[in-house]
């Protein structure tokens, strides 16, 4: 059988969620365009997975020997989750907080990732030696397909230093009480 991480932890946080979404296929987040009405689970899940691909170009712009600019981050930002926006949405889309659609509130914080994602690596960007390689990895008789999401060597006390980075958005693990979004998981 061959699975992705994402389905395993699907399936352990609640079997009948991941037959109705992998097997039935009645949930779909490959395109949260496709459903008006998807639930704010799946439109995080889509979140975060747009949030990777901005990561991916940084590092890609990295490897060209270039760092990108912040306009550059926010336009590919734009491309990836207000694709199917229109002048007239964009013109007469409300502007009031409580009034805000999920889609303008999660494009608003993809605003606020980018913020904090441009300068954090902008000093030190290191060598990209691996930037959103798929990997499967054979466990007994299954295979669990699984992307490693940034794996690059920076000098750190005069010392080359091997990290595996992992791009989330932390939307799903914020409270009332800390908003920031961005976290970056480094070993």
């Amino acid at each position: 059988m061959k699975l992705t991480i994402q389905q395993v932890l699907d399936y352990i946080q609640c079997p009948m969620m991941s037959k109705f979404r992998y097997i039935d296929k009645l949930d779909v987040i490959s395109s949260h365009r496709t459903y008006p009405a998807l639930n704010k689970h799946s439109l995080e899940e889509q979140f975060d997975l747009e949030i990777r691909k901005i990561g991916y170009h940084i590092f890609n712009y990295i490897q060209d020997g270039k760092y990108p600019t912040e306009y550059l981050l926010r336009k590919k930002w734009g491309q990836l989750w207000c694709k199917d926006k229109t002048v007239d949405d964009v013109m007469f889309e409300s502007t009031i907080e409580r009034g805000m659609s999920p889609m303008k509130r999660l494009e608003k914080q993809g605003v606020k990732v980018i913020e904090k994602l441009h300068p954090k690596f902008k000093e030190n960007p290191g060598v990209p030696i691996l930037v959103g390689k798929k990997m499967d990895v054979k466990i007994g008789r299954h295979i669990l397909t699984t992307t490693i999401d940034l794996v690059r060597e920076v000098v750190i006390d005069d010392k080359p230093v091997i990290e595996i980075v992992n791009f989330q958005s932390g939307i799903k693990t914020r409270t009332r009480h800390d908003q920031t979004p961005m976290n970056l998981h480094i070993h």
